[in-house]
Formats: structure tokens, sequence, C-alpha cells
């Protein structure tokens, strides 16, 4: 494997959607992180790897990059999380990291609404029950639960979870939120008039659905544990669309077993995808967990722009520029 010397080389950790793959490779010569860490030290010294696009959350560690030294330029992330990217590493090596923040936020905002929604009226479970051609008459009994009038909690009020908590004024539902630092007023207003609660024992005794959007570091790692779901309400819904590792999946699967909490929906899990035997797929959780596979920013629109913003970086990056959106 050489490099043709047109084009600048980028190594990708995964395959795009052919368009993104297209748009990628027309600037850039493409290699495959499997194929180029399957190469020997001396054959990926001469490849000359430019600049690092991560689109799987696989782990861009120091590893990685000192085996695209010393010519490596950039690390550019599909997607505005980036606790897989070791920055700090990045940094000691002189390697500024992009992300993608901003315009996935209406969206991701959507699909957490379609999970609160989901998870409340029985959706998916209903549908089964619909078109399972051995059920004859359905129980007229199967409760769901309202929205209105329910407590909306969220912990993590970034651009994510203030866009969530927009759209909680529709539902009725009144907004409480925990972060380290609280909002502006302004900010708050334009959140759903969210009340702030200045402890994370706070949110969770009060939320009727408590929604995690908060990014994962070392100090977030299991937030949600045994601890924290035995002082949610035994009617509480959680749904998790920041990180799989901000919550203990262990104890959220004995959690639903113990009828600790209600029910949860989450779009993220640790790792992706989940082992099939986990326990989290067990069939005694299927009416009590919602599971959709890490597509809370999957629209065609919302990843054109994720490409755009992280290409701009890419490009940027290679050429010496400041990136457009770097992650700190």
């Amino acid at each position: 494997m050489e490099s043709s010397g047109a084009k600048p080389v980028v190594v990708l950790d995964a395959p795009l959607h052919p368009i993104f793959q297209d748009q990628l490779e027309a600037k850039f010569q493409v290699v495959l992180l499997r194929d180029f860490l399957a190469l020997e030290p001396e054959d990926q010294k001469a490849l000359m790897v430019q600049g690092i696009f991560s689109f799987l959350h696989d782990a861009i560690d120091a590893k990685v990059m000192d085996a695209c030294l010393p010519s490596l330029k950039v690390v550019s992330n599909f997607g505005a999380g980036y606790d897989h990217v070791d920055v700090k590493a990045a940094t000691s090596r002189g390697i500024p990291c992009g992300h993608t923040p901003g315009c996935l936020s209406e969206t991701v905002s959507v699909m957490t609404w379609a999970l609160i929604l989901g998870s409340a009226r029985n959706v998916v479970l209903g549908d089964h029950m619909a078109r399972d051609k051995s059920i004859e008459h359905w129980n007229p009994n199967w409760f769901g639960i309202d929205l209105a009038g329910a407590t909306l909690g969220i912990l993590g009020l970034g651009e994510i979870g203030q866009a969530i908590a927009a759209k909680a004024a529709a539902f009725h539902m009144p907004v409480i939120y925990h972060k380290r630092i609280r909002l502006s007023p302004a900010k708050e207003a334009k959140a759903g008039d969210a009340e702030y609660v200045d402890t994370l024992e706070g949110l969770l005794v009060r939320s009727d659905f408590l929604v995690l959007a908060l990014s994962l570091s070392e100090e977030t790692k299991h937030i949600i544990g045994a601890r924290e779901l035995a002082m949610m309400k035994r009617t509480s819904t959680l749904i998790n669309i920041a990180r799989g590792g901000v919550l203990d999946q262990d104890a959220l699967v004995e959690a639903l077993r113990q009828k600790t909490i209600r029910g949860a929906a989450l779009d993220v899990t640790d790792p992706e995808p989940l082992d099939r035997g986990h326990p989290l797929l067990a069939e005694d959780l299927r009416s009590s967990l919602l599971l959709t596979p890490h597509i809370g920013s999957a629209t065609f629109d919302t990843r054109q722009r994720m490409m755009d913003m992280a290409m701009a970086n890419l490009q940027c990056g290679i050429a010496g520029n400041p990136l457009p959106t770097r992650a700190s």
C-alpha cells in the first residue's frame, strides 16, 4: 500500500455512507484504520498520513496517533461527542482535534421525544402485538402513561438538552435539570422555562422521565448506577441519548427486573452493538425496555451537515489553518 502522492492521505476508522465516502475520497486518499494498523511500522510512516477521520467511535488514542506521526496534522471527528478521541494526547503532540457540535441538536432532540413517546405509549411492543397472528384478542387494560403534567428531568442541559426541553411545553410537561453550571435565565426560558435543581439527587427523586444528555468523561462514567436508580420513582422512565458509558447497564437490568423504575429507552449502549447474549436483550425486558441502535442523528440532512463540518475541520487542519469547530 503506497501513497499516490496526488491527494493527502487520511485514515478512516470505518466506511461511510457511499455518498459521504465519495465526498471524502474526492479530496483525500483514504485508508481504513484496520488496514493501516496491519501494516509494518515502516510502511505506516511511508504513507505520510496527514489526517484521521473518526466515524464509528473507534478509539483514537496515542498509539494510533503515534503510528501516523510525524506527518499527522489533524483528527476530525464525525460527531459532537468525542470521548473516544484522546484529545489530551493529541494536544501534547501538537495535533488539533475537530468535531461537529450544534448541527445535530434538533435531530437528536426529536429522536429523544420518539423514545419518550415510544416508551410511554408502548409503541414498539404494541406494533409487535398487532402483528402477532397468534393473538386473537388484545387486552383492553394494557395501559401506557400520560405525558401531560409529568415532570421531565434532564441531566446535562447543553445544546441537545436545551432542544429537548424546548419541546416539553407541547406536551404540557414542566422541565427540571441539573448540571455543574446553571444556565442563564434567558437560556432557561428558551429551554421550556427549565427549573434548575442543584443536586443530582433532587433531579432523580422528582423526575417522571429522566433524560441523560451529558457528555461521557471519567467523572460521568456510570453516573447513574444502582444507588441513583433506587432514588427514582417506581413509575419513572429513564432515557439515554448520551453515551452508553454514563449508565451502569447491569444496574439498569436489575432495576427493571425488580421494578425499581417503570421502564427505560436507550439509543446508546456500551458496547455498540451489544453482544447478542447481553442481559439488556433478554426476553423478559421487552415490555419495559426500548432499544434503538444509536440513530439519534441518523437523518440524511443532519449527517450531511456533520460531513460538511468534519470535512472543513479536516481540510483546515491539513492546510495548517485553525479548525472551524475545535474540540477542547
